[in-house]
């Protein structure tokens, strides 16, 4: 499990680093990009775009939790709702598999793993 929130932690920072170089003006919020926000006891990162339906990939996670929660969006994916889909996530050495079974979002219009 600490496997796991390493590499989630690595993930994250390496993402993270370089919108944290650029000044705010500099990223259009019209094209995904990362950003992250807590609330009650969560925090999630996400790469879409704020304030729209667009989400690729978030993480979510609870504090005092030993999980973390992946969501993957494809609104282009040609998969059919149901169909075993593999993820591959990886950041420098640190590397986490995970497949689920692909799920319709209503939102977006195409399918989604948790």
């Amino acid at each position: 499990m600490k496997q796991i929130y390493r590499a989630f932690l690595a993930a994250a920072m390496i993402a993270l680093l370089p919108a944290a170089l650029l000044p705010a003006a500099a990223q259009d919020e019209e094209k995904p990009h990362w950003f992250g926000d807590s609330y009650d006891n969560e925090t999630v990162l996400v790469y879409g775009i704020p304030d729209s339906d667009y989400v690729a990939l978030s993480f979510s996670c609870e504090q005092g939790k030993s999980t973390v929660n992946v969501n993957v969006q494809g609104e282009e994916s040609s998969a059919e709702e149901g169909t075993l889909l593999l993820v591959r996530l990886a950041a420098g050495r640190e590397k986490i598999e995970f497949s689920d079974r692909a799920r319709l979002n209503q939102d977006s219009g195409g399918v989604e793993l948790k």
